[in-house]
């Protein structure tokens, strides 16, 4: 009987036997990551440029690229919302991507208009991303002229 108990009691403290992968994250059930996933702002804005481009090159293929085109674009609030800039710079992307979506959801072709709103927001994006790495390198410069320069240094 004291065996019974024993294996009772180990089963409740070893648990299941069946090997479990361990998840990587808390969101690993929701969903793959697709593959033209932006890193960030600026490669948001080079992902949008190289699809529009790829819709001159491949005709063929614009129903694909106009699709992640607009996958693209939806992300951009998203991913700018993950940086440090302002709410005001923010709200302009975001009005800017509502526009584009708006020419985009349901064309089956690039327009010329679309194009120049895909091309408009990509510039926006690279002003952005520039105001954020201006304080940046202005915070550097400062540091750099307040050093000590060392003798014999030019």
């Amino acid at each position: 009987m004291r065996l019974c108990y024993l294996l009772l009691l180990c089963s409740f403290l070893l648990g299941c036997t069946t090997e479990v992968t361990q998840k990587k994250s808390h969101f690993d059930h929701d969903h793959e990551i697709p593959d033209h996933w932006p890193r960030d702002l600026s490669d948001a804005s080079l992902k949008i440029r190289d699809r529009v481009r790829f819709c001159d090159l491949a005709p063929r293929s614009e129903g694909e690229m106009i699709l992640q085109l607009t996958e693209l674009v939806s992300w951009v609030p998203e991913i700018a919302a993950d940086t440090d800039l302002s709410e005001q710079v923010w709200i302009v992307i975001d009005y800017r991507v509502q526009t584009v979506q708006s020419i985009i959801s349901g064309a089956d072709h690039l327009t010329s208009d679309c194009r120049e709103q895909l091309e408009n927001l990509c510039v926006l994006i690279d002003e952005s991303v520039a105001e954020l790495r201006t304080p940046h390198l202005q915070r550097l410069q400062e540091t750099d002229s307040t050093r000590p320069r060392q003798k014999g240094a030019m």
